[in-house]
């Protein structure tokens, strides 16, 4: 698998009289690597561990699976590592692990470490009060779980959801959700659904959505390389960190940081969305990408925003303390409308097309002699101007001959930037 600047994740297997299956993973920060072994079944090229009389699950009798499930002791897990399920094996492995009387509710730890599902996995209301391990499976059709509990976490690192989706809906993960260097060629989702521990999610691959969801603990999601990443609507009650993601699209619309202050990026992406975003605490962001958009969001605690190249839309923006907005001098700014704009600071942008209708606090607003407004239309002033100035006077021709406004049309120009007495070069901010 190919990380976020250019690393990489691997998961292999070594067979012998015993399997090993290795990890390791390569970043432009750190390297490691890791395996996990087990004793082979002695059917010939099969994976699966020996569980009772040299044989896998798969390969055991009715009654040996039943004799292999009493000679578990408390707190061991049922073991399937390695082991190619079909749906028979499957439904008699979820008859044995789970209450007699409460078939819904799976007692045991499952250890589907390296196992193969050929088929679909489907489940709904199902408990498991155990841990349930996934790493290095391979779901050749994906997972459907629906209002499922994980009472003690659910680990998924190195999964491969194939050819179909991996979706959670309505599910409550109690602790740990991990799903490291997960890759997926459909996506892998978690919607409506609450994660009361961490969530570690680091260098996952393909497309990835943690939407309508609540994550009580941090949230892990450095290195990932994504056709598409979404968080729309979640809320965050711990750190987030997306250091290094890399994103054909984020998108992360409604979604909410409560709390701690967050630092998010460096980002790149071609379209990222974080119309109406809540950021509770102070927030610092890092982006790359052709179109950003913070239309709606509210920034309480203020923050930095660092931008490089592309369009951000910044219309309807609400402040509750400074939020300064540096750009790399490509940067353009498309829209204030509506924005609550008296805690701004902006530098090293284009707001030559910006629209800054209906935006409150102009007077207030910072505008670093780096900024580029627009010239006026010819033989008119000689300072700067904004989008919303330009259209009004070369809509206007008797304003632009400089006949009087209220008397020729009715209508009075928009109050203007002033750009007089800062030039491009000028050390002072240019004044409102």
């Amino acid at each position: 698998m190919t990380l976020a600047g250019g690393g990489h994740a691997a998961v292999w297997f070594e067979m012998g009289g015993t399997v090993t299956m290795h990890t390791s993973v390569r970043t432009d920060t750190s390297s490691g690597s890791g395996s996990s072994n087990w004793k082979r079944c002695t059917a010939s090229q099969c994976l699966g561990e020996e569980v009772i009389q040299g044989a896998c699950l798969a390969h055991a009798s009715d009654e040996e699976l039943v004799a292999y499930r009493e000679s578990l002791q408390p707190g061991h897990g049922f073991s399937a590592k390695g082991v190619e399920m079909t749906p028979e094996l499957w439904a008699k492995m979820r008859k044995l692990t789970t209450m007699a009387s409460y078939p819904h509710i799976v007692v045991l730890p499952l250890f589907l470490i390296g196992a193969v599902f050929p088929f679909k996995i489907v489940l709904r209301e199902a408990t498991f009060r155990s841990h349930v391990s996934l790493t290095g499976a391979i779901l050749e059709q994906g997972c459907e779980f629906t209002e499922c509990t994980f009472e003690a976490g659910l680990s998924m690192d190195y999964m491969d959801s194939r050819n179909g989706p991996s979706f959670f809906q309505n599910c409550t993960i109690a602790q740990d959700l991990s799903a490291s260097y997960a890759h997926t060629n459909q996506y892998i989702a978690f919607v409506s659904s609450e994660i009361t521990g961490a969530v570690r999610t680091l260098g996952v691959t393909g497309d990835f959505r943690l939407d309508e969801c609540t994550v009580t603990g941090p949230c892990d999601l450095k290195t990932s390389k994504l056709d598409h990443l979404s968080v729309a609507s979640s809320v965050f009650e711990g750190n987030v960190d997306m250091t290094g993601v890399e994103s054909t699209s984020i998108r992360a619309a409604g979604v909410r940081f409560s709390g701690s202050p967050a630092k998010i990026g460096p980002l790149t992406a071609t379209s990222i969305d974080f119309a109406g975003a809540q950021f509770g605490g102070r927030v610092e962001i890092a982006a790359r990408a052709d179109r950003i958009s913070f239309t709606g969001s509210s920034f309480p605690a203020g923050g930095r925003l660092e931008l490089e190249s592309g369009e951000v839309d910044l219309a309807g923006v609400t402040l509750g303390a400074p939020l300064a907005i540096v750009g790399d001098n490509q940067v353009a700014v498309t829209s204030i409308q509506n924005a609550d704009a008296g805690s701004l600071t902006l530098s090293h942008l284009d707001l030559s097309n910006c629209l800054f209708h209906g935006a409150h606090g102009l007077e207030s607003i910072g505008l670093e002699p780096s900024v580029r407004l627009r010239t006026p239309p010819p033989m008119r002033a000689r300072r700067r101007c904004t989008a919303d100035e330009f259209a009004w006077r070369v809509s206007s021709p008797g304003e632009r001959a400089g006949v009087s406004g209220g008397a020729k049309t009715g209508r009075s120009p928009p109050q203007p930037i002033q750009a007089a007495a800062a030039s491009e070069g000028s050390e002072r901010p240019l004044p409102v």
